[in-house]
């Protein structure tokens, strides 16, 4: 990394430079955690099902230095923040780190950027309070109001109704990104319980496309959530078989999403250590059914399996028109279950040497055409 520890952004800045390399929304938002972190005074996340608290030293609102973001990112790293969520943020936060020009520093004032869209919205201290937060000068001179409590809660309020409809109106129907999704989910948990072989594909979201843009140094097109051609899948995919190198795809996206490693952890896969793969798959199958209380032999895993499948795929990903009824909403997801169902029936019985990549993207292209003709009235 070649950024200076004196590096200095302001949020607007920051906000803006990332706007400017990446069309993803939701990295949009995600990277000024640290800038907010700072302007708070702590950050959060949730572990075993606690709220685990990471207290920094709170900053005026002009912004932060390059050295207090890793402040940041060392200081959830050792609180025991999962590392692989950790590397998606760094990886947007480091080129926009490398890119962002700003000098608020010397000028003064951050034109009106806000820190509270982010994840802060409980305040840690229980006792003392909290000391007020500088005052910086506007562009007349006089002194601004510290921001409360209460002021960084509505705007963290306000900007996550701003990031919901930023994220509505993708339109397109019931896309690709839906069914890969969905169908993808479905042939992991049917191979992580023993039914199939292995498949030759793989999930593909924000973090495994961050993972393997970090391994690769290739950028990935588009949001995952934005993708609605077939074509555009591929690409996706063969930059996630690049970075999976000799590693079966399917193996490798499922250690990355469930290893506890860092970013630069990925040399163990290498020609000459895969004969540790069965043993490092074994050991992410177990904490992938641990996500979901289940474990080997589960009778449930079929109803987890479908559950999962559904959820993620519209998990920041809308697909309902407004004003859609619940009961026509039922109706549609029983519809896309069967399909499910009926994709891994045809999936099994084609056995090993039809279960392929082609294959795959014609179960693709062929759930998105029947939810789109059936149920189409219901979508964006």
């Amino acid at each position: 990394m070649t950024v200076p520890g004196t590096t200095f952004s302001c949020l607007r800045h920051f906000r803006q430079t990332c706007e400017s390399i990446t069309a993803d929304t939701t990295a949009h938002s995600d990277c000024g955690r640290a800038h907010r972190a700072f302007a708070s005074g702590y950050d959060k996340f949730k572990k075993d099902g606690q709220v685990v608290f990471v207290k920094f030293e709170p900053v005026s609102p002009e912004g932060i230095t390059y050295s207090q973001y890793e402040q940041w990112r060392d200081g959830l790293l050792n609180a025991d923040y999962k590392s692989i969520t950790m590397d998606t943020y760094v990886f947007t936060m480091e080129r926009c780190w490398n890119a962002v020009e700003c000098d608020c520093a010397r000028v003064g004032g951050m034109g009106g950027a806000s820190f509270g869209d982010g994840d802060a919205d409980d305040n840690p201290s229980t006792s003392g309070g909290t000391s007020p937060t500088p005052k910086s000068p506007n562009s007349s001179g006089e002194a601004q109001p510290s921001r409360s409590s209460a002021d960084l809660l509505a705007d963290l309020i306000a900007a996550s109704i701003r990031g919901n409809k930023k994220a509505r109106g993708q339109g397109g129907g019931f896309r690709v990104s839906h069914a890969q999704k969905s169908l993808s989910l479905i042939a992991k948990h049917a191979w992580i319980n023993g039914v199939i072989p292995m498949p030759p594909i793989s999930v593909i979201d924000r973090i495994i496309l961050n993972r393997a843009s970090t391994i690769t140094g290739r950028g990935w097109i588009r949001p995952w959530t934005h993708v609605n051609d077939i074509e555009e899948w591929q690409a996706h995919f063969d930059l996630i078989l690049q970075a999976a190198g000799k590693m079966p795809v399917a193996a490798w996206e499922l250690i990355q999403f469930e290893r506890d490693g860092n970013a630069s952890g990925h040399q163990w896969w290498e020609a000459e250590n895969l004969a540790n793969l069965d043993e490092e798959v074994e050991k992410a199958k177990k904490s992938f059914m641990r996500r979901f209380k289940s474990a080997p032999s589960d009778p449930e895993w079929p109803a987890i399996m479908l559950k999962d499948a559904i959820r993620s795929a519209v998990g920041r990903n809308p697909l309902y028109a407004d004003g859609v009824p619940e009961q026509s909403r039922a109706a549609f997801r029983e519809a896309w279950r069967n399909w499910c169902v009926d994709f891994l029936v045809r999936w099994s019985e084609a056995g090993e040497s039809g279960q392929t990549v082609d294959q795959f993207r014609l179960e693709v292209v062929s759930l998105c055409s029947e939810m789109n003709e059936r149920f189409g009235h219901l979508f964006q």
